[in-house]
Parts: C-alpha cells; sequence; structure tokens
C-alpha cells in the first residue's frame, strides 16, 4: 500500500507538470507571432525536460512501491506457509491435546498480526500484542516433552518453522 505522503508527492509533481503544460499553451496562444520565437522554444524546451523528469520520477516511485509491495507478499506467504506447517508437524507428534493447543495459538497470533501487527509495522514500530502472541507459541514449543513419539525427527522442524513464522516480527522489519 502507498504511503498517504508518496502520493501528496506524485499528485503535487502532476500538478505541477499540468500548470506548467497549460502555461506553455496559453503563452502560444497569448503571445502575438510578433514575439522572439527563442524565448518561446526555451520555455517549450523547460517545459519537456520538467515533463521528461516527472515521467522518470514517476517511473522510479512505481518501482520501489511495487518493489514493496512484492516482497510484502512473498514474506507473508512464507510466514502462512511456515504457520501452517508447523501446525501440521505438532500432529505428528500424535498429542491431541498440543495439536489443538497449536492451532488456538496460532490463530491468535495470526489474528493480532493482521488486527495490530500490520498497522504498527506500517508506522515502524513492533506490535506487543502479536509478540506476545509469539511468544505464546515458543512456550508451547518448549514444553514438548522429548519422550514423545517421533520426537528426534520432528522437533528441529518445528523449531525452524516457529522461525521462520515469527522472522518478521523477530527482526521488526522486511
Amino acid at each position: 500500500m502507498v504511503k498517504f505522503h508518496q502520493m501528496w508527492k506524485m499528485i503535487k509533481s502532476l500538478g505541477i507538470s499540468i500548470v506548467l503544460t497549460a502555461i506553455l499553451v496559453l503563452a502560444r496562444l497569448a503571445i502575438p507571432l510578433t514575439f522572439d520565437e527563442i524565448a518561446l522554444n526555451t520555455l517549450g524546451i523547460f517545459t519537456q525536460v520538467l515533463g521528461t523528469l516527472y515521467g522518470i520520477m514517476a517511473a522510479f516511485i512505481v518501482y520501489v512501491v511495487w518493489k514493496k509491495y512484492n516482497r510484502i507478499v512473498e514474506v507473508s506467504e512464507k510466514e502462512t506457509d511456515a504457520l501452517s506447517e508447523l501446525h501440521a508437524l505438532t500432529t505428528y507428534l500424535e498429542d491431541d491435546e498440543l495439536s489443538k493447543n497449536m492451532k488456538k495459538l496460532i490463530s491468535v497470533y495470526s489474528r493480532m498480526v493482521i488486527d495490530r501487527g500490520w498497522k504498527k509495522l506500517a508506522c515502524g514500530q513492533k506490535s506487543n500484542k502479536a509478540n506476545d502472541a509469539l511468544h505464546d507459541i515458543y512456550l508451547l514449543i518448549k514444553s514438548i516433552k522429548s519422550e514423545r513419539k517421533r520426537f528426534g525427527v520432528i522437533f528441529g522442524q518445528i523449531i525452524s518453522k516457529y522461525e521462520w513464522a515469527g522472522h518478521r516480527f523477530i527482526s521488526g522489519a522486511f
């Protein structure tokens, strides 16, 4: 999503280009044919240069915003996949209570990210509620006993999925 100040800059630049174009059109209509054409040509060249600069600037702004958007989509997809796999891995431990608790905590974390986390990240801040929900998932993972069936095979994968799922909030940025 484009921030307001970025959109405002683009609107302002477009407005300036429109005003300069209008000045050029009015100058061509209002100035008698006896006027020195060098001055008129200079005004035309000036308008072309500003229009070209505006076009280049607008292209860079679109490129940067599009790149940020693609990065956000990529990170969101990876985080969602990691959370889904985290829940699936806990079901392989064949403990219904653990699986149920993990599903509940993942739902709480996801809701905190959607409701509060994205808004805070957009302002460059961390969401304490999302971090707390992520910490609750950590505590549940920490409580898994090593005597469980398939523990040795699955636990390392659970940790790696947890680390990726919380990466955005652990690092605090994209």
